[in-house]
């Protein structure tokens, strides 16, 4: 017995003589790791009964006697000559209190009801005990590490079952919510959950109502009867399904599925590949890694990847999955690929998610839900990504617009976005289109279309007051970039003086005013003029934070700040100084 509470890692190799191991005495505030090697007599072993749960290791060159670990146990794994395990407790129980590992010495009514009363877990490692029919009860979770024995089983109330080897299962039936997962499965055909009747009746009681399946397994044909909670189908050569009901369906990699049986309004969730029988009502969803590693073969050369990976992409359902399928056709724009092909992936990526997501089984496209998408700018993205996924999205419509009639059309809806007839003005999405304007090397369109939106904003008598936010601030400094697009118009160039001068700081009047009057003096004068005659409460933007309101909260009525006033007209004469001072290269000349 040891109950030093320092004790963290415990290794026992070669005693051939130990039968027992209490550590019960041990601290139970860090988890202890025991690696047991070679004990042939060993029988019992006692850990703390609370904490975090020991993990076990049980090494031995032949199958050990029958093992009953008491206390909390969080993970165990065995290596022996003839086969391994290794299983983690459940994220809702945390740990098991007890584990029972039937080996050599183990006895079919080992498996009777009652038998699991000395632990939540209990491992068969000893496949002799195995009948044929199966079936296992109580409220203890079992694994069967070698169920090649097994044809058929029956799970009456256990919260977890796993059957490891199970190539000779033909039937499986679940009695209660708990879940069972089967590896190696290569004869199954039929599984069976609660009656449809029975779950409908226990959902009120049960949040779960019906069981959990996942199989691995090479099954070609396969037969779901009963109402299941969910099922998860890792199975590449599944050619036939019928399911009579489940609340969620998962299928990964079944690309051979050719016939499918399923409710109306069944979810589907497919991962790796879309079986053809349900391109048109699967999500699709792909992992980060697998969308890179495919995107990157085909950058590299592999093009007879290309139309899965788009048919993939254009599937996407989640709003991760749908930013990393924006991050990748702009990636593929710019590497050359084909624009016309990006654009109708990115307006199909964008008309599945204009449908319904409150429908369970979602209606194929239809020309309406294209045309939705085609006359809106708005992307369901994770909340940190959103950013990135629209300036990716800019991106890809510039990199398209010359080789794609629809996605020049889209310029009208990336427009009205930002700033529509009503006077709605989107000052996040302007922010995003004037960033990527004035980057170094931006793209005509975007330029384009910045200049476009500016004009439409300054075209008019009335101009609309864009108050950035502070964090924006810096953007006024980049705006003169905008002078330099070819073929500016009069209009243009006046309307991105207008936005230069109207997004300035009150700090940043003076040098912004200097830097215009080198680009365009004649016109950066009379605006300057135009500018020292607005009303005050529209001059009061270029007062900084110390200079104060112009006008007191509403309960003193319209008093006004006196020395606000003041300083307001201060702006004035600076806005005529300027206005009238010659341009910097002039003033040099006549020093």
């Amino acid at each position: 017995m040891l109950d030093n509470p320092h004790l963290r890692a415990l290794d026992i190799h070669g005693d051939r003589q130990l039968e027992a191991i209490d550590l019960s005495g041990c601290s139970a505030d860090a988890c202890l790791h025991l690696q047991l090697s070679e004990l042939p007599l060993l029988r019992r072993v006692y850990l703390p009964a609370g904490g975090e749960g020991a993990v076990v290791h049980l090494f031995a060159l032949t199958l050990p006697p029958t093992l009953v670990i008491h206390g909390a146990v969080t993970e165990i794994d065995a290596d022996w000559q003839a086969g391994t395990f290794s299983v983690r407790a459940g994220k809702d129980a945390g740990v098991w209190r007890g584990v029972r590992l039937l080996g050599q010495d183990a006895l079919p009514d080992d498996l009777a009801p009652g038998a699991e009363a000395e632990g939540d877990l209990a491992v068969v490692m000893n496949p002799a005990v195995l009948p044929g029919g199966l079936t296992l009860s109580g409220q203890t979770e079992w694994l069967i590490a070698h169920a090649e024995r097994v044809t058929q089983c029956t799970v009456e109330g256990s919260p977890r079952v796993r059957l490891d080897n199970a190539t000779r299962l033909e039937a499986l039936v679940l009695n209660g919510h708990g879940t069972v997962e089967v590896r190696r499965a290569g004869m199954l055909a039929q599984a069976g959950a609660v009656p449809a009747e029975t779950a409908q009746a226990a959902e009120d009681e049960h949040e779960n109502a019906g069981g959990r399946l996942v199989l691995h397994g090479n099954t070609p044909v396969l037969a779901l009867a009963g109402r299941w909670g969910s099922v998860q189908l890792h199975a590449p050569a599944l050619a036939r399904l019928t399911l009579e009901q489940a609340q969620r369906l998962s299928l990964y990699h079944c690309r051979d599925l050719e016939e499918v049986s399923l409710p109306d309004d069944q979810e589907v969730d497919c991962y790796g590949s879309v079986p053809a029988p349900l391109l048109d009502r699967a999500r699709f969803v792909i992992d980060e890694a697998t969308l890179s590693q495919t995107l990157t073969r085909v950058e590299d050369g592999e093009e007879d990847l290309l139309e899965g990976l788009l048919e993939v992409m254009a599937r996407s359902e989640t709003p991760h999955a749908v930013f990393h399928s924006l991050t990748s056709l702009r990636r593929l724009a710019e590497k050359g690929v084909d624009p016309a092909r990006l654009w109708e992936c990115r307006r199909t990526l964008s008309a599945r998610q204009c449908r319904s997501s409150r429908k369970r089984r979602q209606p194929a496209l239809s020309l309406a839900h294209y045309q939705h998408a085609d006359a809106r700018w708005h992307w369901k993205l994770p909340d940190d990504r959103q950013d990135e996924g629209q300036r990716d999205d800019l991106q890809l419509w510039a990199l398209c617009v010359p080789h794609s009639e629809d996605a020049r059309r889209y310029g009208v809806t990336l427009r009205k976005a930002v700033y529509a007839k009503k006077g709605y003005l989107d000052q996040e999405k302007l922010v995003q289109v004037l960033r990527l304007a004035t980057a170094e090397a931006a793209r005509p369109a975007i330029a384009g279309l910045a200049l476009e939106i500016l004009t439409k904003l300054y075209g008019k008598d009335t101009w609309p007051e864009v108050n950035l936010k502070r964090e924006h601030d810096g953007i006024a400094g980049y705006l003169p970039r905008l002078l330099n697009v070819p073929d500016i118009s009069a209009a243009q160039r006046q309307a991105v003086l207008c936005a230069t001068l109207e997004m300035t700081t009150g700090e940043d009047l003076a040098q912004r005013a200097g830097q215009l009057l080198r680009l365009a003096p004649g016109q950066t004068r009379a605006l300057l003029m135009t500018l020292s005659r607005q009303p005050d409460a529209w001059l009061q933007r270029y007062l900084t934070e110390e200079d104060g309101e112009l006008v007191l909260p509403l309960f003193f009525s319209r008093r006004v700040n006196p020395e606000t006033v003041k300083r307001i007209q201060g702006v004035r004469q600076t806005l005529v100084q300027l206005a009238l001072m010659p341009p910097p290269a002039e003033h040099a000349s006549h020093a």
